[in-house]
């Protein structure tokens, strides 16, 4: 948008007398000047308007009710919308208030909405601008917004220079809203509802996640392309029942000349239950890329199995009927649809344990990624979650062994509980539940497991290796958003080890939420320097471990209450405490590094001894680092004793306890002037 104030001629003047009170018109708000009304709904006017301390043009949303729910409702979506850093989402400047009138100050954007726009348009720069818009709700996502009411009346349009269309995702108002009524959520109209997901409609906040915006997107891109909405009830509750229970027409059949792979990216992105949806708006957006760019798309076209499976699912009393019918006239076909009715069943347990596992992964990533607290109440959250799966066997038998093994696994997965998790998965693959999903799954468990091991110095056997890096290989459009981070884990296990190093900085490059990915380049840093102290290059290896405290520290900013990282952190700066010459300022800083990431570690997990453990570690060093400099170090052996007290009790069986406390015991002797017993 052009920035400049472009006054023009205001709608009345800058006080609030009289005049402007008979005239209807708002008065002007401290700082903003009002010019022309730009837009109008049931609860409130938008304003093109100009901020006079910047000297901008603005949007100036003012709420036309003092009511304390919309008043509340409006803040909501100020907040929603401002947590989200993106060129493609409508930037919110400020809050405030009128005579008690809530009122938001937005970027104004000089142009259209989509559905306004679209039928001028033609069908490539469609496609491009629901790239954007797909773009923009998957940073949206990473900030852990959901719009929930996405459709092209939510999205402006504005012409930059050179013609190209620059799109705006707007109206997060239903963003914090989960258990909103749908009628409230997406207006009056029966045309606003007809983007509302199957899970929306059905009035079932608790399936509402990202895939929901994933389905208005292909709802939206349904629109676009076909110049009108998949579903069009004369009602609210007859549109609500057709998202619920029917397929909209294919997009082929409503606008023949749309293209074989946007009907079969809609189709995928609109599928009646989450589970089959893209995995992710980016990975919707990257399909409409490679649908631009004239490369092959990832989403393959529905088959008629998977049709004659829907239309089983919806219209089930029918085709009760129908398949009795067959199975009397012809057993053999009788024999293939009882396989497919199983298929359904089995899809239908895979599609709840999926969402079962994304709600455990966020829960803990979300509570990973709060500020540096106790982590304990969220991992039990997970625990039950999972405990409520293994359970469910019990009642769903053998059909769902291999979904809800899968599911097991993965979740012990993001507990980082990897034997836990390699068990689980290994028995999803021994029954046949061997998709890309459960394999890659694997393959990243063997491989966190192979990471430990090198970290501690110990071997890995190439059969290991072999079997994880065939597991990383598995891919399909559900691990898309992991492709580079699985790279950079085979490539780390074939001891490539700068390429890895190159991988695994894409992959947050690409996915900023993966905050794993930052913490492998940290890990292989430390691997690389641990080869260089070998080979005798100290000063590359201590310059390695100078850049791995940068990488964890980025990690850090993202993940605060993720104990493994601290311990991560922790470790790195023990090892520049044993092979670093550094001078006496710089050993003292690493020493209360070290100390401060053991503690954080402590305070994210306080029942896990490891960072006593470390704790006690860096006090030692510091004990020596001190009687070497002819300094004290009672204080320093006496903290180290306490902390491996604090680790015994919590561990009264672990091993490194002993040696730790027989160092310590021979430290406080020789700084007694004794000799060891």
């Amino acid at each position: 948008m052009n920035d400049s104030p472009d006054r023009g001629r205001p709608v009345r003047g800058t006080g609030s007398g009289d005049g402007a009170a008979q005239s209807g018109v708002e008065p002007s708000i401290a700082r903003y000047e009002l010019f022309e009304l730009i837009g109008e709904g049931t609860t409130g006017k938008v304003y093109r308007a100009i901020d006079l301390r910047l000297q901008r043009a603005v949007a100036l949303k003012i709420l036309s009710t003092t009511d304390p729910v919309e008043a509340e409702r409006l803040v909501g979506e100020a907040r929603a919308q401002a947590r989200i850093d993106h060129e493609h989402v409508c930037r919110v400047f400020e809050t405030g208030e009128l005579e008690g009138r809530p009122f938001v100050a937005m970027q104004l954007i000089r142009g259209p909405t989509l559905d306004e726009l679209a039928p001028s348009l033609e069908l490539e720069a469609r496609i491009e601008i629901l790239e954007q818009v797909a773009r923009a709700i998957a940073a949206a996502h990473v900030a852990r917004v959901t719009h929930r009411d996405l459709r092209p009346g939510n999205v402006m349009v504005e012409r930059r220079d050179g013609g190209k269309w620059h799109a705006y995702v707007l109206d997060f108002g239903a963003a914090d809203g989960a258990d909103s009524d749908p009628d409230e959520m997406s207006g009056a109209s029966p045309g606003a509802l007809a983007f509302l997901a199957p899970e929306q409609a059905a009035g079932d906040p608790r399936s509402v996640g990202r895939r929901t915006d994933v389905y208005a997107i292909g709802a939206t891109l349904y629109a676009v392309v076909a110049g009108q909405r998949p579903f069009f009830g004369r009602t609210r509750a007859e549109t609500r029942r057709q998202i619920v229970e029917d397929e909209p027409l294919p997009l082929g059949m409503v606008a023949p000349d749309a293209p074989v792979d946007l009907e079969t990216i809609a189709h995928l992105a609109m599928a009646k239950r989450p589970g089959r949806r893209y995995p992710s708006a980016r990975a919707l957006a990257d399909d409409l890329r490679r649908w631009l760019d004239g490369e092959p798309i990832r989403a393959t076209p529905a088959g008629p199995l998977v049709r004659m499976t829907a239309w089983l699912r919806l219209r089930q009393t029918t085709a009760l009927l129908v398949s009795l019918a067959v199975l009397l006239a012809v057993v053999a076909v009788g024999s293939v649809l009882r396989q497919r009715i199983r298929e359904v069943r089995r899809q239908a347990l895979v599609e709840r344990y999926d969402l079962e596992v994304e709600r455990v992964e966020e829960l803990l990533r979300r509570s990973r990624m709060m500020p540096l607290h106790d982590t304990r109440a969220a991992e039990r959250k997970a625990r039950n979650h999972l405990a409520e799966i293994e359970v469910s066997l019990l009642e769903d038998g053998a059909l769902a062994r291999g979904p809800a093994y899968s599911a097991l696994g993965r979740g012990y997965l993001m507990l980082r509980q990897y034997p836990a998790a390699e068990g689980w998965l290994r028995a999803a693959v021994d029954v046949g539940f061997d998709g890309p999903t459960t394999e890659s799954a694997l393959g990243r468990t063997m491989a966190s497991r192979a990471m430990e091991a090198r970290l501690a110095g110990r071997d890995v056997s190439a059969g290991e290796v072999e079997e994880a890096i065939r597991y990383l290989r598995r891919r399909g459009p559900e691990t898309q958003v992991l492709d580079r981070y699985l790279d950079a884990l085979m490539l780390f296990l074939e001891g490539r080890i700068d390429e890895a190093l190159d991988a695994a900085s894409s992959s947050m490059d690409a996915e900023p939420w993966l905050y794993e990915a930052r913490q492998l380049e940290g890990d292989l840093m430390i691997l690389r320097s641990a080869t260089e102290r070998v080979d005798g290059n100290l000063d590359a290896a201590v310059a390695d471990l100078h850049r791995a405290g940068e990488v964890y520290r980025e990690a850090l900013e993202t993940a605060r209450s993720d104990a493994w990282l601290w311990e991560r952190e922790c470790s790195r700066a023990i090892e520049l405490l044993r092979v670093a010459d550094s001078g006496i300022e710089d050993q003292a800083a690493l020493v209360e590094r070290g100390l401060e990431a053991a503690r954080s570690a402590a305070i994210a997990r306080p029942s896990w001894p490891a960072p006593l453990l470390l704790e006690a570690e860096v006090h030692v060093l510091a004990a020596g680092l001190a009687g070497g400099r002819g300094d004290e170090s009672v204080a320093d052996l006496e903290q180290a004793r306490v902390a491996i007290s604090r680790a015994e009790a919590l561990d009264p069986d672990n091993a490194e306890v002993k040696g730790l406390r027989t160092r310590i015991e021979r430290a406080r002797q020789n700084s007694a002037g004794g000799t060891p017993d």
